[in-house]
């Protein structure tokens, strides 16, 4: 009996069973971790992509509305040339105009001078409608003033035309001193509103 109890106290405490060490959270909250952070990183990848694509959307709008631009002023300078070139056709028509009218009258036309006088007068005719139609394409190209200045432009004209008639019918007539105060007037006019089309429609093209 003694011998036992002489080898149980000899023998070495028991090894206690070692209690295994927390691990950390669950697996389950290791996959939530993983699908925050893979919802995360997907997040930013498709904002990155929505950044890019709407930066190369209002690229591209920028460089259509230049394009437009560029369009809308490239056509303006058309019109503007072609009015500016249908208005001094109608102005050549002034200088022959003024040497087949005498003033005072003299003496009746002679039979090439009325001639030359009806030819000049359907030219004057023909010259002011085309103006009169290029005049209104630019009053709808704009903008406001020049298109105002169109408007002063062919009322110029019209002046000059019904001035020129009223002349040549005084001829016609053998009146001695038909009044040229109208004549002279719209020519002037005629001459002031080209001036200032000119000045507007170089400011309305000009390119920054």
């Amino acid at each position: 009996m003694n011998s036992i109890w002489t080898a149980l106290a000899a023998a070495p405490p028991a090894t206690p069973v070692p209690t295994p060490a927390p691990t950390g959270a669950p697996w389950w909250g290791l996959l939530l971790a993983a699908l925050g952070g893979a919802a995360v990183t997907g997040g930013f990848l498709i904002w990155s992509k929505y950044r890019e694509q709407k930066a190369a959307l209002d690229l591209a709008e920028v460089q259509a509305h230049n394009e437009v631009s560029k369009w809308h002023r490239a056509e303006r300078r058309t019109s503007y040339v072609a009015c500016l070139v249908a208005y001094e056709k109608l102005r050549d028509v002034i200088e022959p105009l003024n040497k087949v009218l005498p003033w005072p009258v003299s003496e009746p036309l002679s039979a090439h001078a009325t001639e030359e006088l009806e030819r000049l007068l359907v030219r004057l005719d023909e010259r002011y409608e085309d103006m009169f139609e290029k005049c209104q394409v630019v009053r709808l190209e704009g903008p406001p003033a020049l298109a105002h200045t169109a408007k002063s432009l062919y009322l110029g004209a019209a002046d000059f035309r019904s001035a020129a008639k009223e002349r040549a019918e005084a001829v016609r007539e053998g009146r001695g001193t038909p009044d040229v105060t109208r004549w002279n007037a719209g020519a002037e006019e005629m001459s002031t509103a080209l001036e200032e089309f000119i000045r507007l429609a170089q400011e309305t093209v000009a390119v920054d």
